[in-house]
C-alpha cells in the first residue's frame, strides 16, 4: 500500500505550487473547503491551526520568501472595552508576520486581520490570532525557537538572527522582553558609553555599563535619554551607588 504521508517540508511545497502569484482581491487559490489536501494536515500545524480556524489560504513564492495568506473563518470577538460579544466586521487590514517554522527560506504569514466594530460601546479592535502576540512582526513560533537558541552558550544574536531570517536587534528586543537577567553589583569602577550596535524600540542606542576592573558587563540598557538613565539609577539603593569611586565616559552632554 502506498504510503501517502508527507513531512512539513513537502506539505508547504506541494501548496506553493498552486499559485506563484500574490493574492489579489477574492482570487484565492484554495479554502479549507476545496484544500487538494486534508484540513489537519501538516500544514495547518505549521501555522499553528486547526481545521476549524482557516477561511483561505494561498501560498506563493515572492521575490523575499515563501508567503502564506491566510484569513481566519469569522467568529465572534470579546470587545477588549466592554466585554460584549460581536460579530461586526469594520474592515481587513493584512499583517505580515515572520515565521521561522523553515529555516531554509524566508516564511511570511500575511495575514488578512480583521478589525471588529463593537455593537454596544462603538469601539473597535482587532479579532484575536493564533499567531503572534499582540504588536509583535515575528510570530510566537518565531520567538519560541529565538529564545531556545539564545540558551545555548555558543548561540550569538546575528546567528541566531541569520538562521530565522530576521535582524539582530529583533533576536536582542526578543530576548530583553522574555529574559530577565539581574544586573551585577555597581563596580568600583564604572564605565558608560552608548552604542548604535543594536537598535531597540524606544532608542537608536543602547547604553552599556562595564566594570573598568574585571571587564564585565555590569548591564545594558535599552535606551541612554537622561530620564531612562535617571530612572534606573534612582532604583539602586543610594549605599550601593555611593560605592562607585569613580565613573569613566565620553563628553555626551547626559552623562
Amino acid at each position: 500500500m502506498k504510503d501517502n504521508h508527507i513531512s512539513p517540508i513537502e506539505a508547504v511545497e506541494s501548496i506553493s505550487r498552486i499559485s506563484d502569484q500574490p493574492p489579489s482581491g477574492e482570487n484565492i487559490s484554495f479554502d479549507t473547503a476545496t484544500t487538494p489536501f486534508s484540513v489537519d494536515s501538516f500544514v495547518l500545524k505549521l501555522f499553528n491551526l486547526h481545521d476549524d480556524q482557516a477561511e483561505r489560504i494561498n501560498v506563493y513564492s515572492g521575490t523575499d520568501g515563501l508567503h502564506v495568506y491566510i484569513r481566519l473563518k469569522p467568529v465572534p470577538c470579546r470587545c477588549s472595552a466592554c466585554g460584549n460579544m460581536t460579530d461586526k466586521v469594520k474592515g481587513y487590514k493584512t499583517r505580515k508576520i515572520t515565521h521561522s517554522v523553515i529555516t531554509t527560506t524566508p516564511c511570511f504569514i500575511d495575514y488578512d486581520q480583521r478589525r471588529m466594530r463593537c455593537t454596544e460601546c462603538g469601539r473597535t479592535f482587532v479579532e484575536p490570532n493564533p499567531f503572534a502576540f499582540p504588536g509583535e512582526k515575528v510570530s510566537a513560533v518565531t520567538v519560541y525557537n529565538v529564545l531556545q537558541d539564545c540558551s545555548r552558550p555558543h548561540e550569538t544574536f546575528k546567528a541566531i538572527a541569520e538562521r530565522y531570517h530576521i535582524s539582530p536587534s529583533t533576536v536582542l528586543r526578543i530576548f530583553d522582553s522574555h529574559v530577565n537577567i539581574p544586573r551585577r553589583k555597581l563596580p568600583r569602577y564604572l564605565v558608560v558609553d552608548g552604542t548604535d550596535a543594536f537598535h531597540t524600540a524606544v532608542s537608536d542606542y543602547v547604553f552599556v555599563m562595564m566594570d573598568y576592573e574585571t571587564m564585565d558587563i555590569i548591564d545594558v540598557l535599552p535606551s541612554r535619554k537622561k530620564a531612562d538613565l535617571d530612572a534606573y539609577f534612582q532604583k539602586i539603593p543610594l549605599k550601593e551607588r555611593e560605592e562607585v569611586q569613580i565613573v569613566s565616559s565620553d563628553m555626551w552632554n547626559t552623562y
